[in-house]
């Protein structure tokens, strides 16, 4: 038994002894005892310091461009105020000629046409923080982050306050007409 352990750890030894060696000598060289210095890593431009600026920059100039589009869909909607009320103070006039009770499609009318000063307020001074463009060259790229921050954040106050009194206000006069529709309903074609 041990005449077999001895055959087995003797040749061991032997092959690490000879595996060994090579990186002995090469460890115990003149040289090996110079350090050779870290390659310094090139700086990245998309990390540190860099890249949190180059984002917040990327960041705002999307959401200054998104605020440019919201600008337009907002002046589209309260461009349709005229037609809106055209369109329903026919119908309202038709009802009535045919002696059917308007009160609440008027009423839901005025509700809206009330609101639509203070949302067009709102809007115009929406319009003029996007026209100033503050932080901002004209071609909506950053030029001061912090003054192109408050003006995204004035923008977003503005346009949101608008937008949902918008929708809040069509929402509302919809729902009137079409309760008003359920319970008269058109006469059926013979």
């Amino acid at each position: 038994m041990i005449q077999k352990i001895r055959m087995i750890i003797l040749p061991a030894l032997l092959l690490g002894l000879l595996v060994l060696t090579p990186i002995g000598t090469v460890l115990a060289s003149p040289g090996a005892a110079e350090v050779i210095p870290p390659v310094e890593p090139t700086p990245d431009p998309n990390q540190g310091e860099q890249t949190f600026l180059g984002r917040a920059n990327h960041f705002l100039e999307r959401a200054y461009d998104v605020a440019g589009k919201l600008e337009e869909h907002i002046g589209k909607d309260l461009e349709r105020v005229v037609s809106i009320e055209e369109r329903i103070t026919q119908a309202i006039e038709r009802q009535e000629e045919q002696g059917e009770d308007t009160s609440d499609v008027q009423a839901a009318l005025n509700a809206f046409l009330a609101v639509i000063p203070d949302l067009e307020a709102n809007y115009a001074e929406g319009q003029a923080i996007y026209a100033e463009h503050a932080g901002f060259n004209a071609d909506g790229e950053v030029t001061d982050i912090e003054s192109a921050a408050e003006t995204i954040e004035s923008l977003k106050e503005s346009f949101r306050e608008t937008h949902r009194g918008w929708h809040e206000a069509v929402h509302e006069l919809r729902d009137v007409l079409q309760a008003y529709r359920e319970a008269h309903p058109l006469p059926e074609k013979q």
